[in-house]
């Protein structure tokens, strides 16, 4: 089968099953893979940005003879860190926004009103839910980790005191991040990327800010959150929600804090509000399985593979809050509860064929549509920082702490190789050369890598 229509570009195919033919290249499939590429690139240069205010925040500060006030005053800290917030997010995503198409720009900027109140209600109690679930997987994993040997710094910050301080620590811990990260990442990052499927979307925006939370005690649980602020924003049709659950979850913390300063018995009432919080959001997750929203997405697999995948989710959940108080630490315990889930969940995934209702997915190949997204110079280059300045909240002890922690890192570098030679090799693209580019961006982050581990200053 031949087509001269396309600038007489074929490639070899074997895929339709009548042997040998040469196909012209699908003008429709390289018109999604150009726009996929632009989307990485921009979501890229925007991590890159929120790098370098990160890191000049600090050096102006130095320079201005403020550090010492930074450090040492609570009201002062409170404002630089809503000035981290809006120059440092809401800035580079807003210039990457000018720079869509004018279909795209509008999608990130769609702050529309939810389905109904009803649905809106429904998914704050369920994602808050989620989030602090997150929590407690987050928990069992440091737990895990530390029984290598690693153990996970978290990001100091001052306790509030005063009813101001406490008003204070609102507005920039609560009020503000919501605000700002979820115009970035469910607006910026993932309405855009809808065209090729909304659990790509989800997927690949929360990646992105799980890494921009820059420390293990906080990447993972930004993960889980991620989700359940992606799904509900999309299944509720608008971004308010999860505006609204990212809000929860922060001053939810607040509260904690708050209370964890003032009360002989705050580990009780931490842990009474965790379980109520969860329960109620779990009755709330079953009724708004039941009211109109656009599309659960997990409704056709049987009722056996869902109680299946509750029950291992709920005893991996139960380990993970085992292994965060320390009660136990058996790693075998915590990988084989890991591993059943992930083979619950598999098997599960495959038997759900339903997806997000609208809108539709990509033609591209889902493999070849993650390695796009995910191995542009803009990525690698944002990522590589971002996980540089990670490692730096990462106190390691032992020996086999530090063969975990190279073998993770051979493990994202191999990912990433990968990712480039899937682009590079797919015979459905015509333009490949940003990821050329890649290769030499790969190539200089490896070398920095060998240079900053020999002299210990990445994995010190």
């Amino acid at each position: 089968m031949y087509n001269q229509s396309y600038n007489n570009e074929y490639y070899y195919s074997t895929s339709y099953g009548y042997g040998n033919q040469f196909v012209p290249k699908d003008p429709f499939i390289n018109r999604e893979a150009r726009h996929l590429t632009k989307l990485s690139l921009l979501a890229g240069a925007g991590v890159i940005g929120f790098v370098i205010i990160q890191f000049m925040i600090p050096f102006i500060l130095g320079a201005a003879g403020l550090m010492e006030f930074y450090q040492n005053n609570f009201m002062f800290s409170n404002v630089i860190g809503i000035l981290i917030s809006v120059f440092g997010i809401v800035i580079p995503f807003y210039i990457v926004s000018l720079f869509y198409s004018e279909k795209d720009r509008d999608k990130c900027t769609d702050f529309g009103r939810p389905v109904s109140r009803r649905a809106f209600l429904l998914a704050v109690a369920a994602g808050l839910a989620v989030c602090l679930a997150g929590d407690y997987l987050t928990g069992g994993f440091a737990g895990f980790a530390s029984t290598f040997g690693i153990e996970f710094k978290d990001i100091d910050l001052k306790d509030p005191t005063s009813i101001p301080e406490i008003f204070m620590s609102v507005l920039q811990l609560a009020i503000v991040p919501a605000l700002c990260e979820e115009f970035a990442i469910r607006g910026v990052v993932m309405q855009p990327l809808r065209k090729y499927g909304d659990r790509f979307a989800i997927v690949m925006s929360s990646l992105i800010f799980a890494l921009m939370h820059g420390n293990m005690m906080q990447i993972p649980f930004a993960f889980v959150a991620g989700i359940a602020l992606g799904y509900f924003a999309i299944s509720t049709g608008s971004i308010w929600t999860s505006v609204a659950i990212h809000f929860c979850n922060n001053l939810f913390s607040i509260i904690l804090t708050v209370i964890s300063a003032r009360s002989s018995a705050a580990d009780f009432i931490s842990l009474y509000l965790m379980i109520v919080i969860i329960a109620v959001g779990i009755y709330c997750m079953a009724q708004y399985i039941k009211t109109e929203h656009y599309g659960f997405g997990f409704t056709k697999a049987s009722k056996a593979k869902k109680r299946a995948l509750v029950t291992a989710f709920a005893v991996f959940l139960a380990i993970s809050f085992l292994f965060s108080a320390e009660v136990i630490k058996s790693r075998l315990i915590y990988i084989a509860g890991f591993a059943a889930l992930a083979v619950v969940f598999s098997r599960y995934n495959k038997s759900n064929k339903k997806r997000l209702s609208a809108p539709p997915a990509s033609s591209l190949p889902k493999k070849l549509m993650v390695s796009l997204y995910c191995a542009t110079p803009s990525v690698l280059v944002g990522a590589y920082f971002l996980i540089v300045f990670t490692a730096s909240y990462i106190s390691i002890t032992s020996g086999a702490g530090t063969g975990l922690f190279k073998a993770a890192a051979a493990a994202i570098m191999i990912g990433v190789i990968y990712a480039i030679y899937t682009v590079r090799k797919s015979t459905l693209l015509e333009n490949k050369s940003v990821y050329s580019v890649s290769i030499a961006a790969l190539i200089i982050i490896g070398i920095l890598s060998a240079f900053a581990s020999l002299f210990g200053g990445m994995f010190g």
